[in-house]
């Protein structure tokens, strides 16, 4: 009796046993079922996953709010997903629903949009400079604009997947706006290439229609989907607008706002310039001359210190690019 009841015991144990390694293989994701396009169901209130993924053979693409992608190779294993994306290494969770074809990656539930992949994806190089300021992309208002160099050095603008010229940013940013959130700073992600000659030339597009702040984005940081950022307050003097648009009462000729400011003037050519800077008096008012050839990275140093310097010193500060002699 007691031998049966043994034999019993192990029967069920051995069950049991069939039943969870069925269960765990259950769990198991063929890679050949993710394959394709897919596209986060965005009911996800937390800051989830990226929004858009695609699954090409053991090759990964991830696609941020902004369409901007980032490749990398993945492994499955169970309900794990291992990726070696832009130098960085995940392992996530992950389950997939075979009735309804389904994903679930790091909380944020994805559909299949394509079976195939629909247009090649290029990246886009910022760059790369590191900011005080960083920002998580979700928490980014305001209209996206792109800045990049083509393969013959041209200057364009992605606007809304779309690469086109400059003079499209005026019409751009008052559809986007259409009379509403017209207080939101525009977000710029700089390209790598861009200069000041060509950061200068947005600004104005950008100033023709009454943006004077913008966000310069110059770095993205994979793993905590944020970028590091610089604030920038844009003006510019009425000789330099070209296009006949109706002044307001604060476009003044250069020549006016020296007369009625009566500003201490600086002039900044070249990094070793930036001393300059420990010479600044506070609670007084400046024109800061930045010679249009300085290398975007000292640049971007500069509006960081002056805007640290603005706060610290309570002095007000206009700039302007030039060419300086």
């Amino acid at each position: 009796m007691i031998t049966f009841l043994k034999l019993n015991a192990m029967k069920k144990l051995l069950l049991f046993s069939i039943v969870l390694i069925l269960f765990n293989c259950s769990k198991k994701i063929d890679a050949k079922d993710l394959q394709g396009v897919w596209w986060s169901s965005g009911n996800n209130e937390s800051k989830g996953f990226y929004p858009e993924l695609v699954f090409d053979n053991d090759s990964i693409v991830i696609i941020n709010n902004f369409g901007m992608p980032h490749f990398g190779k993945y492994l499955l294993k169970y309900d794990s997903i291992f990726m070696k994306i832009d130098n960085a290494s995940l392992g996530l969770n992950i389950n997939y629903k075979k009735q309804d074809s389904t994903l679930n990656i790091n909380g944020e539930n994805y559909w299949k949009r394509y079976n195939t992949l629909q247009k090649k994806q290029k990246k886009i190089h910022l760059i790369n400079l590191k900011s005080k300021n960083e920002i998580h992309i979700d928490s980014l208002n305001g209209s996206i604009l792109k800045a990049i160099k083509n393969n013959k050095g041209e200057l364009k603008v992605i606007l809304n997947d779309k690469t086109t010229n400059i003079n499209e940013i005026p019409n751009f940013m008052i559809r986007c706006t259409d009379g509403k959130n017209y207080y939101l700073k525009p977000n710029i992600i700089i390209g790598s290439g861009i200069n000041l000659t060509d950061l200068k030339k947005i600004y104005i597009e950008l100033f023709n229609v009454n943006y004077t702040i913008i966000r310069l984005l110059t770095y993205e940081n994979f793993q905590s989907q944020s970028f590091y950022y610089y604030n920038k307050k844009i003006a510019f003097f009425r000789d330099e607008i070209s296009i006949n648009i109706p002044p307001s009462e604060f476009d003044l000729y250069k020549k006016e706002f020296i007369q009625k400011f009566n500003p201490k003037l600086l002039s900044i050519k070249s990094k070793s310039d930036f001393k300059k800077l420990k010479e600044i008096i506070p609670n007084t008012r400046y024109l800061i001359s930045i010679d249009i050839n300085l290398p975007i990275k000292d640049y971007l140093h500069l509006t960081q210190e002056l805007n640290s310097i603005k706060k610290v010193k309570k002095v007000k500060i206009r700039t302007e690019i030039i060419k300086l002699i």
